[in-house]
Order: structure tokens, then sequence, then C-alpha cells
């Protein structure tokens, strides 16, 4: 989120989206103040899938035991959000997902869209 923050400064013109999980979202949500204060329309669409997605995922590929990856007591990002003064939407069905990316790209100003996923959902990526 820093380095949408930034991007969008330089280039306010261009639009802005940052993909990125519930575990780093958590490591970096102090920078919905940052959005707010400085008027950057940056829209986030936030996998929540209640886990380190990344780190798990290499665990299993390593065929490791799955470690300190689990987030199951994840606060409500909408509250969050709100708390800022973002707007923000959840879903969790894929027959939303088209009108949800057409909202939240229409809205000016910073939007967060929760897309609750399934946490054994993976990138495929064989490795």
């Amino acid at each position: 989120m820093p380095a949408a923050i930034g991007v969008k400064i330089a280039a306010p013109e261009k639009q802005t989206i940052v993909v990125c999980g519930d575990g780093a979202f958590q490591m970096t949500n102090n920078e919905l103040s940052t959005m707010v204060e400085q008027g950057c329309d940056v829209k986030i669409d936030l996998l929540n899938n209640r886990t380190l997605g990344m780190v798990c995922e290499l665990q299993r590929i390593a065929k490791r035991h799955k470690f300190a990856v689990a987030l199951p007591d994840t606060p409500d990002f909408g509250k969050l959000a709100d708390a800022f003064g973002v707007k923000s939407r959840r879903i969790s069905q894929d027959a939303d997902m088209t009108e949800a990316i057409a909202e939240m790209l229409a809205y000016d100003g910073p939007y967060l869209l929760e897309c609750v996923v399934s946490e054994v959902e993976n990138s495929k990526v064989n490795m």
C-alpha cells in the first residue's frame, strides 16, 4: 500500500489498484489514514483467506507442516475502513465480482473491496 500511495501521488491521473492478502493488509492498514489525508484515489482489492497465504503455500509446496500462518481472528475490515473514512464492500460469491469491481472503480476516492476466498485456494503455481 505505501508503494501505491507513492504511485498515485506521482501519477494522479493513473488508476491505482492494490491487490493484497489479509495478512499483508494487516501489516499496512495504517496507510488508509495516509490515503485519506493525501486524497489518494487508491483502490484496494483485499483477498481474505484468513491465512498468510504466500507463506502457507510455500510451506505446502515444500511439504512442510503449516506453521504460524493461520489468521482466524481477523478484524472486520469494513469497519476498519469506515473508521478511516474509506468506502468498502465485502463479497464472498464469484457472481458478485463484476458488479463489485465496477462499483469500486467508479467510486471517486479510496475504496476497499474485500473478497472472501477459501483458505485452500492457491496460485496454482507448480514449483
